[in-house]
Order: structure tokens, then C-alpha cells, then sequence
């Protein structure tokens, strides 16, 4: 229970890994580093039951030319002390560039399913294509359940949400995704 990975460095690749932090009110994965790869991992329950802050599935930052392709992100979910709802994206970037998100699935978040730089630090070319970003409605019997959403809930916010920096002008390419 808690932060699933820390990665840090260059050229490092992780494929076939599941990464699961069980909402022990942080990030399932963070990374930070050049030329990194997550190919086929499974990322789930990032976040909190009650706690005093969310987590995400993926937390990029301070990255550069990395790939994220076939990776399941599901089941980021927070709520708060007093149960209310809390962010839980599915992938965040911070001050990063050069990011491509290709063939992914990111289902039932409290947040928005990829968030680009809440910080409004510089980021820019992030490419994002052949995914699927549809936030989730939580289903009956859910093995993996979070105790305060319940059957049918829609908990998402966006399935893309970006903060522009003061200065620049960053690049945002969405292809062929529901």
C-alpha cells in the first residue's frame, strides 16, 4: 500500500508491470526522467478513501521524450475528510515535453482522465492518440470498489484538461481517441 514506483533517470523502460497503490492517498507511479517507457502496465487505484489528498495513476514531471503506449489506468478515485470528491487523474504531467500517450485506456477517475501542468510550468508537444479517455461510471459489483462512489456514479471531470504557462505558446496534438 502507498507510492507503487518512484522512477527516476534516463532510458529506462517498464513494460508488463501492474502498479496499484491500493488509495493509500498518493500517486500510484511517479516518474521523472529523459527517454522513459511504460508499455503495458496496468495503473490503478491512485488516490484516497478520506484522506487529505488524491494521487494520480501516472505523475510525470520534469520529463522529456517519453512514451506511454497500451497501459490501463483505472480506478483513480479520492474523496476527501469528509467524503467529498477529489482529484485523481489518470495521467498528470508537470513541466514536461515531448510526452506521446498512444493506445491507452483510462477509465473511472475523480479527476480528469490526462491533466497537462496544474502548476502552469512550461510544457510543450505533447501528442495523444488512439486512446481512450471516457472517465468512468463505477460498475455494479466492482471488485476494486472505492466506498464512496456508488453503483453508476460518474466521478470524472475532463478527459483532457490543460493550464497554459505565462509565457509560451505549448502544443497539444489529440488524435483518433473517444
Amino acid at each position: 500500500k502507498g507510492l507503487a514506483a518512484d522512477i527516476r533517470g534516463k532510458h529506462i523502460v517498464v513494460r508488463n508491470i501492474v502498479f496499484d497503490s491500493q488509495y493509500s492517498a498518493c500517486s500510484a507511479v511517479h516518474a521523472q526522467g529523459e527517454h522513459l517507457t511504460f508499455g503495458n502496465c496496468e495503473i490503478l487505484r491512485a488516490g484516497s478513501i478520506d484522506g487529505e489528498r488524491g494521487g494520480d495513476g501516472l505523475q510525470l514531471f520534469d520529463s522529456s521524450n517519453c512514451l506511454v503506449e497500451y497501459c490501463l489506468v483505472h480506478h483513480c478515485l479520492a474523496t476527501n475528510k469528509t467524503g467529498k470528491r477529489v482529484d485523481s487523474h489518470g495521467i498528470r504531467m508537470t513541466n514536461s515535453r515531448e510526452i506521446t500517450i498512444r493506445h491507452c485506456n483510462i477509465d473511472l477517475v475523480s479527476g480528469d482522465c490526462i491533466q497537462v501542468d496544474p502548476n502552469r510550468e512550461a510544457w510543450d508537444n505533447i501528442l495523444i492518440e488512439d486512446c481512450s479517455l471516457t472517465g468512468g461510471k463505477v460498475p455494479p459489483h466492482d471488485p476494486l470498489a472505492h466506498p464512496r462512489y456508488s453503483v453508476g456514479a460518474c466521478p470524472a471531470e475532463n478527459a483532457i484538461d490543460t493550464k497554459c504557462p505565462k509565457k509560451g505558446r505549448p502544443k497539444l496534438t489529440v488524435r483518433h481517441c473517444l
